[in-house]
């Protein structure tokens, strides 16, 4: 088969939500193709296609837009092989610096049965107000001691999302106290890793990561969460910028959990929704269809039930792409 065959991918809607996720959360990598295959010149890259053999990037070089082909560099999967294309282009610029942020826990706490908080003093400063859905990939290792950043094995992590930022004196110009909520279910990597972190031990994020939520500010929203995401629509909910109150769907495995978000925290006239976990997905279709007035949605929860979702708003309700931000935060059944 010659490198310029362009086989098309037989399941649609898995080749939108690549291109949707791509476009929406990974406009940086798009530009690191196009200036590695296509011309270091180009100013804008988007995804507007994919083949089995590749992607077709729309560049734009001042006035002048054009559409390029651009070959896979392996034979795997669509996803591994589009993230493949986008690392090696990265790596070639240079732009894959490895990063580190080193913190010490303080203290630990339970905030509902299965939720645990982590007070981390950070060794550099922390943003005062820091966006909702930040997360840091945190290494599933513990320290007694600040370890050497060039020392630690990075493969096995975990993305937490950041609850709030504070500051660990008054007198400080600065947070320096990273405050992080994590959800512990079963043995789990994760949950293990903060069942037997205790007070004094360092560990360490190498990575980061910025959830999309601007499409919020305006409309009639609906957020849907589960445990691993709850973070995220607490930070919402506490700096809500729609003068039009969220509609919220909680969904939870043990009920003692719902007590996650503090009735304090919602803006006047929200509602809130309490689902089990068992049933969510078609208790979301259903009230997804008896409430054609939402238009916008934020949501994360396990991978096939956001694919349902996502899939239901873009076929059934013609959602756009930038108001249809359900995405997975974890898969069933992976460790």
């Amino acid at each position: 088969m010659q490198a310029t065959s362009r086989t098309p991918i037989a399941d649609y809607d898995q080749k939108l939500d690549i291109i949707e996720h791509v476009n929406l959360g990974h406009t940086k990598a798009l530009l690191a193709i196009a200036h590695v295959y296509i011309n270091e010149q180009v100013e804008n890259a988007q995804l507007v296609d994919l083949f089995e053999e590749g992607i077709i990037l729309q560049c734009q070089i001042g006035d002048l837009i054009e559409s390029h082909f651009v070959a896979f560099l392996t034979q795997d999967s669509l996803h591994h092989n589009v993230h493949n294309l986008a690392m090696h282009a990265m790596k070639k610029l240079g732009k894959l610096i490895s990063q580190f942020w080193h913190f010490q826990l303080l203290k630990k706490q339970q905030v509902s049965r299965n939720m645990c908080r982590l007070f981390l003093k950070s060794d550099s400063p922390l943003a005062e107000q820091s966006p909702a859905g930040y997360a840091w990939r945190f290494i599933l290792e513990r320290f007694s001691n600040k370890p050497d950043s060039q020392h630690i094995n990075t493969h096995l992590g975990r993305y937490y999302t950041l609850r709030n930022t504070e500051k660990s004196s008054p007198n400080l110009d600065y947070a320096d106290i990273a405050v992080v909520d994590i959800f512990q279910h079963n043995d789990t990597a994760g949950s293990l890793w903060t069942q037997d972190l205790t007070v004094g031990e360092f560990v360490v994020a190498n990575n980061e990561f910025y959830e999309q939520t601007d499409h919020l500010t305006t409309g009639r929203a609906l957020l849907i969460a589960d445990e691993t995401s709850l973070p995220t629509v607490a930070k919402l909910l506490e700096n809500w910028q729609n003068p039009i109150p969220p509609t919220v769907i909680s969904i939870t495995q043990d009920p003692a959990d719902q007590t996650y978000l503090n009735e304090n925290l919602f803006p006047a006239g929200s509602q809130l929704f309490r689902f089990e976990y068992s049933e969510s997905a078609d208790q979301i279709l259903t009230f997804l269809q008896q409430h054609p007035e939402i238009e916008k949605v934020w949501g994360a929860l396990e991978n096939q039930q956001a694919k349902t979702i996502r899939h239901y708003l873009r076929n059934e309700r013609q959602f756009k792409a930038e108001n249809n931000r359900v995405k997975a935060y974890w898969i069933k059944n992976k460790p």
